[in-house]
């Protein structure tokens, strides 16, 4: 697996827990959907949503 990290990251905090769990399952999925000998990119980026994208993905506050 390869990792994208941009340098101006911003601290959170989170249930570690639930995200090694989501690893994992995004793990697994990924290696079953992978054709012989694929590879795996996690990108971490900051974004900022915007109030149009919010309007439209009912879960998502700006």
């Amino acid at each position: 697996m390869e990792m994208a990290l941009v340098d101006n990251m911003a601290s959170v905090l989170v249930d570690t827990l639930a995200i090694e769990q989501a690893e994992m399952n995004l793990a697994v999925n990924a290696q079953d959907a992978m054709l012989q000998d694929g590879s795996r990119l996690k990108e971490i980026a900051r974004v900022s949503l915007y109030e149009a994208y919010a309007a439209t993905h009912s879960r998502e506050t700006p």
